[in-house]
């Protein structure tokens, strides 16, 4: 059996919940760093993940880090490279 990509959630058209305690899915995270949370603290603020049992704190991290590779890998339509786009994942 070939490797399993944890990550493939990620491209699927559905969402998934990663803060089920305040219904918060991948996708409202993306958002959240393409709408300019700059840090983990920034989306907590804006989503309230993480801010009551805190069982998906590290899966909301690694969906941000996912999204600013994302980014840094692309081109802003502005021509403006992405990567001056980065997050703060502390």
């Amino acid at each position: 059996m070939d490797g399993i990509d944890n990550h493939s959630h990620l491209h699927y058209l559905y969402p998934m919940f990663v803060c089920i305690c305040n219904q918060v899915t991948d996708g409202q995270i993306k958002d959240a760093v393409n709408n300019g949370a700059s840090s983990f603290s920034d989306v907590q603020s804006e989503l309230g993940v993480a801010t009551q049992c805190g069982e998906c704190k590290n899966h909301a991290r690694q969906c941000m880090r996912s999204c600013r590779n994302q980014c840094q890998s692309n081109v802003v339509s502005d021509n403006t490279p992405a990567n001056e786009y980065v997050v703060n994942v502390v």
